[in-house]
C-alpha cells in the first residue's frame, strides 16, 4: 500500500544540497578572501615599487654625475700635475663629458654650463655652446639655468631641479627630473637627468606585466572554485545515493510491517549502522511473528477461564447482598456513638495541620537559606579562581611584553647590520669612482676595467638601496614593537584594576555570609518553638484518641463485619467489571493479532 505524500524531500537530495551549499559557501569564501588579498598585495607592491623605481632614477643620475665629475677631476689633476695645460685639461675634459653615456640604450648625457650661465658643453645643442643662457626657461616658465646655479651654489653643491627640456633627438621637449653638481676650481655645473615619460613608459611595461599575473591568479581561482564546485555536486550525488539505498529498504520494510505484513525480509549485507539496523529489523520480525502465535493460543485458553469465572461471581454475589442488608442496620447505630468523639479529633487534627505547615514554612525556609549559603560559597570560589586566572594572565602579559622587547632589540640589532651594509656600499662606489678615474687615465687601454668600475658601482648603489629598504622595514617593526608593549601595559594595568574590583566584592561576600549566619540563628530559634509546640499537640491528640477508642469499642463488631461484607461485596463487583474488561480487551487482543500474516 503506497501511502501519500506531502511535502516530501528525499535524504539523497538533502545530503547533496548541504553539500553543494557547504561547498559553495567555503569556495565563495576562500576565493572572495584570496581576490581581496591578491588586489591588496598588487596596489601595495605597485606603491612599493612606484616609489623604488622613483628613487632608483635619482640615485641613478646622482652616481652617474659623480662618476662624471670624477672624470673632470681626472683632467684636472694632470693640469695640477703640470703634464697638460689648463685649456687643454679643459677641452679634454668637456670631450670625455660629450662622449660619456650610461643605460642600456646609452641614452643618458650630460652638458656643461657655467655660474656665469654660459653654455660650456651640450652634445645635442652644439650650435648653441658659449651662449649665455640665463634667460632660458620652460614652457611652463621655470628658470632652467638659474635654477641649475642656485642647486650648485647651495650648501650641498647640487642638487634636483624639475622642468621641460629637449630631448636627445634635439626636437622632443619633455618633462625632465635633472641634477646638477658643481665642479667647483672651474665653476662648471654638471647636469643629466632622466625624461618622465621615458620614466613612465618603462615602469608603465612592468605595471601591465603585473597587471596581467595578477589578472591570471584572479581567473586561476575563480576557475578552480567552479572545479571544486562541480566535482562536489558530483560526489555529493553519488555518496547521497550510496548512502540512502539501504535506507529505502528499511522503510519499505516499515511500510510493509505498519500493514501488518511480517514475511518481508530485509537484505542488507554492508557493514555499517544500515547493516546493522537491516539484521535488527529481522530478528525482531521473528521475534515479534513468535510472539504472535503464543499470543493467539493464549487468548483462546483465557477466553474459557473468563466464562468459567463469570458464572461462579454471579452466584457469590447473590450470597454477599442479603449478608450485607442485615449488618447494616447495625452498624448505623453503633457509628453515631462515635460521632461526637471524632469532632473533636477533627479539631485537633486543623490545630496539627496549622503546626505542620508552620513548620514545613520554616523548614523551607531554613532549606532556602542554606541554599543561599551554597550559591554565595560557590560565588566567592568562582570568585577567588577568577583572581588566580587574572593574576596568570597578567604574568603572560608580562612575558609576551618581555618578548616583544627581545625582538625589538634582535630588530635593532638588523639595522646595525643594515647600516653596517650601507657603509659597505659606499665605501664599494667610492672605489667603483677611483677606479673610473684610473681607468680613465688608463685611456683605451683602461676601457675594459671602467666597465668593470662602473658595475662595481651599481652593486654598490643596490646594495645601498636594499640597506635602506631594511631599514625602512626595521622602521616600520620598531613601530609595532613599541605599540605592542605599550597595549600589553594598559591591559596589565586593567587586569590590575580588576583584582581590586575582585577583592572588594570578596569583602561584599564576606559580609552577606555574616548575615546568613545570623538568619540561620533566628530560624533555628523558630524551629525549636514549633517542635515544643508539635509535642504538645500530639499529647493532647493522644488523650482524644484514647477517649474515641472506647466510643468506637462498642461498634467495633459490627463495622468490621460490615466493611468486611462491604468489602467483599466491592471485590467481587470488581472482579466482575475486571473480567468484562478483560473479555473485551480479549476480543481486542484477538482481533488486532489477526490482522498480522505470519
Amino acid at each position: 500500500m503506497q501511502k501519500k505524500k506531502r511535502g516530501y524531500k528525499s535524504v539523497s537530495t538533502s545530503i547533496m544540497l548541504i553539500c553543494f551549499i557547504a561547498v559553495l559557501a567555503v569556495s565563495t569564501m576562500i576565493s572572495t578572501l584570496s581576490i581581496i588579498s591578491i588586489r591588496r598585495s598588487f596596489t601595495q607592491s605597485m606603491n612599493v615599487y612606484h616609489s623604488a623605481k622613483d628613487e632608483g632614477y635619482r640615485q641613478e643620475i646622482v652616481s652617474e654625475t659623480q662618476s662624471a665629475i670624477s672624470m673632470v677631476q681626472m683632467e684636472y689633476d694632470l693640469y695640477k700635475d703640470g703634464k697638460q695645460t689648463e685649456d687643454e685639461a679643459k677641452e679634454r675634459a668637456k670631450e670625455d663629458i660629450r662622449n660619456f653615456r650610461y643605460r642600456d640604450d646609452q641614452s643618458g648625457y650630460f652638458w656643461i654650463d657655467d655660474l656665469d650661465y654660459n653654455l660650456v658643453m651640450h652634445p645635442i645643442l652644439t650650435d648653441q655652446e658659449g651662449n649665455n643662457r640665463k634667460d632660458l626657461k620652460d614652457q611652463k616658465g621655470n628658470m632652467i639655468i638659474q635654477m641649475i646655479r642656485k642647486s650648485c651654489t647651495s650648501k650641498d653643491k647640487g642638487g634636483f631641479n624639475e622642468f621641460y627640456f629637449t630631448k636627445a633627438d634635439g626636437k622632443t621637449v619633455a618633462p625632465k627630473l635633472a641634477y646638477s653638481q658643481l665642479f667647483e676650481p672651474w665653476g662648471w655645473m654638471l647636469s643629466t637627468g632622466n625624461y618622465t615619460d621615458d620614466m613612465n613608459k618603462e615602469m608603465s611595461a612592468t605595471e601591465k606585466s603585473i597587471q596581467r599575473n595578477n589578472t591570471a591568479m584572479l581567473s586561476g581561482i575563480i576557475i578552480v572554485s567552479i572545479a571544486c564546485i562541480l566535482i562536489s555536486t558530483i560526489i555529493a550525488r553519488k555518496v547521497g545515493k550510496d548512502a540512502t539505498k539501504p535506507l529505502t529498504e528499511i522503510k519499505d520494510f516499515a511500510n510493509d510491517l505498519s500493514d501488518g505484513d511480517l514475511t518481508h525480509n530485509i537484505n542488507i549485507k554492508a557493514k555499517n549502522e544500515f547493516g546493522d539496523t537491516g539484521r535488527e529489523l529481522n530478528t525482531a520480525r521473528d521475534n515479534i511473528n513468535s510472539m504472535m502465535r503464543k499470543t493467539t493460543e493464549s487468548c483462546n485458553a483465557l477466553d474459557d477461564s473468563i466464562n468459567e469465572f463469570s458464572s461462579n461471581f454471579a452466584s457469590m454475589a447473590d450470597m454477599i447482598q442479603s449478608v450485607s442488608s442485615a449488618v447494616q442496620n447495625i452498624a448505623e447505630n453503633n457509628t453515631e456513638q462515635a460521632k461526637t468523639a471524632s469532632d473533636s479529633v477533627e479539631g485537633i487534627e486543623s490545630l496539627a495541620e496549622g503546626i505542620d505547615s508552620s513548620s514545613e514554612s520554616v523548614s523551607a525556609l531554613d532549606k532556602n537559606a542554606a541554599d543561599m549559603m551554597d550559591c554565595q560559597k560557590q560565588s566567592k570560589d568562582t570568585l577567588a579562581d577568577l583572581v588566580k586566572k587574572n593574576d596568570a594572565t597578567i604574568a603572560d602579559i608580562k612575558t609576551m611584553s618581555d618578548q616583544t622587547q627581545q625582538t625589538s632589540d634582535s630588530v635593532k640589532k638588523i639595522a646595525e647590520a643594515a647600516n653596517l651594509i650601507s657603509d659597505i656600499a659606499s665605501q664599494t662606489n667610492l672605489l667603483s669612482l677611483n677606479a673610473s678615474i684610473e681607468a680613465a687615465r688608463a685611456g683605451e687601454a683602461g676601457r675594459g676595467f671602467a666597465v668593470v668600475a662602473e658595475e662595481i658601482g651599481n652593486l654598490a648603489q643596490q646594495s645601498d638601496e636594499s640597506a635602506q629598504t631594511i631599514n625602512g622595514i626595521v622602521e616600520e617593526l620598531v613601530a609595532n614593537s613599541d605599540k605592542q608593549i605599550s597595549i600589553m601595559k594598559r591591559m596589565s594595568d586593567m587586569s590590575t584594576e580588576q583584582v581590586e574590583a575582585f577583592n572588594k566584592t570578596s569583602e561584599t561576600f564576606r559580609r552577606l555570609e555574616n548575615s546568613l549566619n545570623e538568619c540561620f540563628a533566628s530560624i533555628k530559634t523558630i524551629s525549636d518553638n514549633i517542635r515544643t509546640m508539635t509535642e504538645e499537640k500530639d499529647r493532647i491528640k493522644d488523650n482524644i484518641v484514647s477517649l474515641n477508642s472506647a466510643a468506637t469499642d462498642n461498634a467495633a463488631s459490627t463495622e468490621e463485619t460490615s466493611s468486611m461484607t462491604a468489602e467483599l461485596d466491592s471485590i467481587v463487583s470488581k472482579s466482575k467489571d475486571t473480567i468484562n474488561q478483560l473479555k473485551q480487551n480479549l476480543e481486542v487482543l484477538t482481533e488486532a493479532v489477526s490482522r498480522f500474516k505470519v
